[in-house]
């Protein structure tokens, strides 16, 4: 018998991130019991401006998926935090807190990107966003 895993809390992208990808048309999302590896793609979020890769925050096991989202992706954008959440990964306890501590939740992110961008203002003078972190767990 494998190590057991734990599950972690639900995985999305930030109201921030969806309201900059505008309204979802498609999402991708890998089948349960899939490994996911940290800093990689794991699926795809299509919307009316572009395809955007959703990458895992974490390596583990998916335990369960929003299905939800294939035949109504635009609870991304309607609910990013409730219904809009995408999937569970199980993780290895040995490796789940060193995994966890360094990710932020929704809050953490948006104060996070507010102060960047107050340091860093230089995407106003090429429009564009840069938004490193964009997934969240609850």
């Amino acid at each position: 018998m494998g190590t057991p895993r734990r599950r972690c809390g639900p995985h999305g992208i930030t109201d921030y991130a969806q309201d900059s990808l505008g309204d979802v048309v498609d999402v991708t999302l890998p089948a349960a019991d899939e490994s996911v590896t940290a800093h990689e793609p794991l699926g795809e979020v299509e919307s009316t401006k572009s395809v955007s890769d959703l990458v895992a925050p974490v390596t583990g096991s998916v335990r369960t998926r929003n299905d939800v989202l294939r035949n109504d992706p635009s609870a991304i954008n309607t609910d990013p935090y409730g219904e809009g959440w995408q999937l569970e990964v199980g993780l290895d306890p040995d490796t789940r807190d060193a995994q966890l501590s360094p990710l932020m939740d929704a809050t953490a992110y948006g104060n996070w990107w507010v102060s960047h961008e107050l340091r860093d203002p230089s995407h106003h003078a090429t429009g564009q966003r840069r938004r490193p972190g964009a997934h969240f767990l609850h």
